[in-house]
């Protein structure tokens, strides 16, 4: 049997700025798990995305190839 280091695991705080974009149609995980993750995450940007499963790339990539370069640019500036 494989042996595990008993050290406590790192921090699970994620430091770096982050974009989230979340089918609001999602049924493998339920959209209110986004807004739980701001926990974890110091700066969050959540986008939703109407009539969208859990495959927003997928289902709507106009939208959020949109969210993305937004995102990206007012990170930038």
């Amino acid at each position: 049997m494989r042996k595990y280091p008993s050290e406590k695991p790192r921090s699970l705080q994620i430091t770096v700025p982050t974009l989230v974009i979340w089918g609001k149609r999602d049924i493998a995980l339920v959209p209110q798990l986004a807004d739980t993750s701001r926990r974890y995450v110091n700066d969050m940007t959540l986008q939703y995305i109407e009539n969208c499963s859990h495959w927003t790339q997928m289902d709507q990539p106009v939208i959020v190839n949109q969210y993305i370069r937004q995102y990206l640019t007012a990170k930038r500036d």
